[in-house]
Order: C-alpha cells, then structure tokens, then sequence
C-alpha cells in the first residue's frame, strides 16, 4: 500500500502542495463540512499514515469535481490522487455509503461478467409502441457500422428515475432523431456493457478493466471507429481512461493486444458542434424557443477533466431568438451537481445542489441546460422535493433533448 501511495504521490505531483489552502477555499465540499480539506487529505497520506487515510471517511466525501486542482498553482491533482487512495481503501474493505442501496454498483458488476444472458435489456427503450402497436419514434439505428452511439447507463437511469421525470431514455432517442435528421444511422447494441466509471472512481479497478475489455472486443467486432457518447463521465472514461489501460506499453514493446483501444470518442455536443460549423445542422428562424432565456450547466467531467466549454453554448448561441445568460460561476469555475459515482450524497450534496439552482435562478433564465444525465438527475431530485424553497425551482433540461426540439423534431 505504501508504495502505491507513494507512486500516486509522484505521479500526481502531490509533493508539490505549498500548503496554501487554496484547494480547501475552492472544494464546495469544505464550505458545508467542517473540517474537510482536499490539502489534509493528502498530507496525511504523505507522511505515511495511511492506515488514517484509507479509513478515512472524509475519502469518500470527496466530488472528484477537480476544482481544487483547477485553481491549484501547483497542477497537484487531487482527484487521481484519491482515486488511487480509494483502490487501497477497498482492498482493506473499507467502502463509501452507496446511494440508492448500492443498487447501480451492483448492476455494474453483473455487467462484468462474460456470459451474454447476464446482461439487462438494454434496448427496451429502442421498442416503444403507439395505440396501434407500432413503433411511435421511428428511430432509425444500425446493428454495426461506423459511428456508434454510447448509450451507457441510461436505460437503467430510465427504470429508476421515471419518478423524478429525468427521462434519461429521451435523451439518447434526441441524439439519434438528431443523427437521423442529417442523414446518419448510428449503432446501438445490447452488447455493450457500462463504461466503469463509477467503479473505477469508486476504487473497484479490477471489474472496472474487465468492462473495459469488453467494450473494446465488442466494439471492434462491430467495425466502430467513432464512439458518440451523451455522457460526460463515459466520454472521459472511453477518451482517457480505457487507452491507458488498453494501450499499456511495456519496456519490450506494446502489450495492446486484440482489445486495444483505438477509436474516436467525441462528446454528442462536439459531434453536433462539428455538424453545425460544416453546415449540415441548422436551426430554424421560427423555432420554440424564441425570446426563452437559459443558462447552462458546465459538468465537471466534460468542462475541468476534458476542457470541453465551448462546443455547448455554440449549440444553444446558434439557436435563433434564444437568450443565453451566464452564471456566476462558468465553465473552469462552475459548481458540481454534488454527488459523484452514486456514493455519499448527504446533507453536504443538498446544500451544493441549492447553491447551484439558485445561482441559475438569479441568472433570470427559465431553463437551466445540462449536458450530463447524472447532472439533470441530482438536480431534479432536489426540485421534486416539495420541501425546498419555490424560488429556486427552475425547469431541467438536457441540452441533446434542447437541441432536438429547437431543430422541431418531435420529442
């Protein structure tokens, strides 16, 4: 253990911390928890108390939003850094509180596992019948071909958040009515597997590379080379993760192997970004959203991990008549939705997630826009409370669904 901790501490440039404190007047963690520092939480690690650090519960607290390391002179990375810690912190059996019972992680190990009859329906949403028994959305999708559509974990945030109204089913339906409407069918398939995040951040390395594994097989044996995904945290998994354990190299030579990761993922806002700077994608001037005003959301895999803050707002910008104003805190400085890998949401999580709405109500926007389904999720929880304060509820909505209805495509 000493020695991985010792690695994460190089790696991640740990031994550079001035012990400014900067970290901790960032972390929206430590406005709400006394005493949670990012800066403490390795400090304590480096001069080996490490039996302290990984029974620790401050450890699971932690967002991983990386805003610590965004405003850190140093370039330490505290998030990398209490991933590697977490790995140690399971392997001695110590575990953060998992959300809804433990119920997601539990479907993400079952999805681990190689026998095909294991794996859920997950295209159930593909199906939906009318009155008449007939397809209602007329989804056009391809069971191999070039550009896939990720569809992650979606379908199972479906089954669980209908009461909530997140409809994360709807958003992947919005990309590939989108991807249809410029002429693309993309591939969707019941053969792939959730991307491991969750469990990779959560400490569970091991099942995480096996998802990993699989994913490439399946994708390859598909003829993929461009992956679309409308989750932040998969496009950070598939883009950064899965090469770097995919592609390992070795002192004698390559070790990638028949799963090695070699495709091109791109967030579904770059993709439609590129479509709408190449002229295939417009807006109409007589669009449903006209004189509306909104303001978006940066997620903190997509904007702080990925650096993607642009390709959003040239969607909503492009769209006539909308109004897009900003929040105080914006792209590298935005708040986090307040829970991470569906571990420790607590009172500390409710009271980030209502900094964040009343910051996008003060904005006079009537929508605020996300493009990250856990985003929409965390925050339509809170709103559905009937106990939170009226003034700060405001309507939630994907910027993939956004963008459908802006183009007039049913929904």
């Amino acid at each position: 253990m000493r020695d991985t901790i010792l690695k994460a501490y190089n790696d991640t440039k740990a031994y550079y911390c001035l012990d400014c404190g900067k970290c901790t007047s960032n972390c929206p963690v430590s406005r709400y928890q006394e005493g949670f520092s990012p800066r403490l939480l390795i400090k304590n690690a480096t001069v080996g108390f490490d039996d302290d650090v990984i029974n620790d519960p401050q450890l699971w607290d932690c967002l991983t939003c990386n805003i610590c390391a965004d405003g850190c002179m140093s370039g330490v990375e505290f998030a990398n850094f209490i991933r590697v810690v977490r790995a140690e912190a399971v392997k001695a059996e110590n575990l953060g509180v998992c959300s809804h019972g433990g119920m997601l992680q539990g479907l993400m190990r079952l999805m681990t596992i190689p026998d095909p009859d294991h794996t859920p329906d997950r295209l159930f949403w593909l199906n939906d019948k009318d009155d008449d028994d007939n397809n209602k959305d007329d989804l056009k999708v391809a069971s191999q071909g070039d550009t896939l559509l990720f569809t992650g974990c979606l379908p199972i945030f479906q089954t669980m958040f209908e009461n909530i109204e997140a409809n994360s089913a709807t958003i992947l339906k919005a990309a590939i009515k989108i991807m249809n409407h410029v002429g693309i069918v993309p591939v969707v398939t019941e053969q792939e597997r959730c991307c491991g995040h969750d469990l990779v951040w959560t400490g569970e390395t091991g099942m995480f590379e096996r998802l990993a594994q699989q994913n490439a097989k399946t994708f390859k044996k598909l003829h993929v080379k461009t992956i679309v995904t409308v989750c932040p945290e998969g496009y950070l998994t598939l883009k950064r993760d899965y090469p770097n354990i995919l592609n390992r190299t070795s002192d004698t030579g390559s070790e990638k192997g028949e799963n090695g990761w070699d495709f091109k993922v791109v967030h579904i806002t770059e993709y439609l970004a590129e479509l709408l700077k190449n002229g295939k994608l417009s807006f109409p001037e007589d669009n449903m959203f006209r004189d509306l005003t909104v303001t978006y959301h940066d997620p903190c895999r997509l904007g702080r991990f990925m650096g993607v803050y642009d390709a959003p707002r040239s969607l909503l910008t492009a769209i006539p008549g909308l109004n897009v104003n900003e929040m105080e805190h914006n792209r590298n400085r935005s708040l986090c939705c307040g829970v991470s890998s569906w571990t420790n949401c607590t009172s500390t999580s409710f009271s980030i997630r209502s900094e964040r709405l009343q910051e996008a109500k003060s904005t006079g926007a009537k929508k605020l826009i996300t493009s990250c389904p856990k985003c929409q999720i965390h925050f339509k929880c809170y709103t559905h409370n009937d106990k939170i304060e009226p003034q700060i509820k405001i309507d939630i909505e994907d910027i993939t669904v956004f963008v459908a209805k802006a183009l007039g495509l049913k929904i």
